[in-house]
């Protein structure tokens, strides 16, 4: 089943024509982030060793999350003990454990330890700046908007594309607190978490082909730079914990709220369009028939079987439309009862993996805005594209999952994973010669060289002449002295007393 290829070329071509400057596509950067997403999607699919990492850490987190359950029955008592799902009284208490814990992994410093070395990794694989690096690396971890104040300095000077990206890949994975909230509803902890991981460089591609770099980051080629910006204000574990803990509450106050009200919206929209549909069709549609209905032809190019296309589709525009958490809620009795096939259920879990919803566009302009007022417009105008991007970034990833899970050809994984280790090799190597070539051309547009200049650089070091050749290969020491200046002999006549 090749139709997933063909999906991602689609993806791309969409993303290419919406783009602002064509012309500006990095497509070293897009080559690097595309291989970077297949090889994660092979480890985690078809490689034994890699699959038994990623299940093995899933399940790792499970029996973590379990231990919530110790102070949710002293506090709920029965409620959890009688064997039925409550969403309030289940799920809130594992938000409030592993806000708990990130804030206490964040007072002793290993969450930035953890951030930064992600960040290191992409910035210096894929190429883009130290600031859009660590705030996307720092999403799989934390919310939207706390993302980003790890870079909040940095806000201010970013290029446009800079904040589509951040933005973007803030939409594109789910925070780890939210992450424990799908896996308690029964879904897969390795695909989650391989899919929120395959979503950095797949909304890094994204954004740089929406919105083209044309600018000078600040922070461009800073892959080190500082682990976190904002200070530890938890003054030890217990402050950090209790700390967690009410942010925590607040956040699974926030989700019950949100749930609530989304999902009666969705009712009441149900039985309006069941009594219009009635009077005009003389058959009731509800919301889910009809977002089924138009995101069916995306979940088929995904590679979610013609017959579960629909049930899929709905999810998929569910997601969109209302959020992850309503969708995922849609999956979990159709995991149960076995109405979905292993395909179908993967490539759902991947696509549905990312805070990209119209409500979220909302919550990175309040939020971020805060940090930059004097922004607020810009952030409105790319809210939508930033929605557009994460969208993608998640599709691209189910795409990958519905090709490389049950391939139809046996020899198809190892090919994929051969072209996009090929490829990331020579957009490497290409990218060099690239560095290269600009920095002879910068030192090229110098003034002319006298012969003087001409004979002192026979024997200069190449980083003295070309500063740019020691950021990519490293300064070299220089081993013969420069040509010393030829003096010329002035006729006494000229020479003042």
């Amino acid at each position: 089943m090749l139709i997933p290829l063909l999906g991602i070329a689609l993806i791309l071509l969409v993303a290419t024509l919406v783009s602002s400057d064509r012309k500006a596509i990095n497509w070293h950067l897009v080559a690097r982030g595309l291989a970077l997403q297949t090889i994660l999607a092979f480890i985690v699919l078809n490689l034994p060793a890699g699959r038994w990492v990623f299940q093995t850490l899933g399940h790792g987190i499970e029996a973590l999350l379990k231990f919530s359950d110790a102070g949710a029955s002293f506090v709920f008592g029965d409620l959890l003990t009688k064997g039925t799902f409550i969403f309030a009284f289940k799920l809130v208490p594992t938000i409030i454990f592993v806000s708990a814990l990130v804030s206490i992994a964040y007072h002793i410093g290993l969450l930035q330890k953890v951030v930064s070395a992600v960040a290191w990794c992409v910035s210096r694989v894929l190429g883009v700046s130290g600031a859009e690096a660590l705030s996307n690396a720092a999403s799989v971890f934390v919310g939207q908007v706390e993302a980003q104040l790890l870079v909040r300095p940095y806000l201010a000077t970013m290029t446009r594309s800079e904040l589509l990206t951040v933005m973007a890949g803030s939409m594109a994975c789910i925070a780890g607190g939210v992450m424990a909230v799908y896996i308690q509803m029964g879904v897969d902890a390795a695909y989650l978490l391989a899919a929120s991981l395959m979503a950095i460089p797949g909304a890094l591609v994204m954004a740089k082909i929406v919105l083209p770099e044309t600018q000078m980051p600040v922070t461009a080629g800073k892959s080190g730079m500082a682990q976190a910006q904002v200070p530890i204000k938890t003054v030890n574990l217990i402050d950090a914990t209790a700390h967690g803990a009410l942010e925590g509450m607040k956040i699974g106050i926030a989700v019950c709220a949100v749930l609530v009200a989304f999902i009666a919206l969705i009712a009441a929209a149900d039985g309006v369009l069941a009594w219009a549909s009635k009077q005009v069709l003389g058959n009731a549609v509800t919301f889910k028939q009809l977002v089924g209905f138009a995101f069916q032809p995306i979940a088929f190019m995904l590679g979610v079987p013609a017959e579960e296309s629909r049930a899929v589709g709905a999810l998929l525009g569910t997601k969109l439309v209302v959020n992850e958490f309503v969708a995922y809620a849609d999956l979990a009795p159709q995991m149960l009862a076995k109405t979905l096939s292993p395909r179908a259920i993967t490539v759902a879990t991947f696509a549905l993996c990312g805070f990209a919803n119209l409500g979220s566009i909302a919550i990175q302009v309040g939020g971020i805005g805060e940090m930059i007022p004097e922004r607020k417009h810009e952030l409105a105008q790319l809210g939508l594209r930033a929605l557009l991007c994460g969208t993608a970034a998640s599709y691209i990833s189910a795409a990958l999952a519905g090709l490389l899970i049950a391939p139809p050809l046996p020899w198809l994984p190892v090919a994929l994973l051969l072209v996009a280790c090929a490829g990331l090799a020579m957009s490497l190597m290409l990218g060099r010669k690239t560095a290269v070539a600009g920095a002879v051309a910068a030192n090229s547009a110098s003034a002319p060289v006298t012969s003087t200049e001409a004979a002192n650089a026979v024997n200069t070091p190449p980083e003295v002449l070309l500063p740019g050749l020691s950021q990519v290969y490293g300064a070299a020491p220089s081993t013969q002295a420069a040509v010393p200046e030829p003096t010329v002999p002035v006729p006494a006549e000229n020479v003042r007393p």
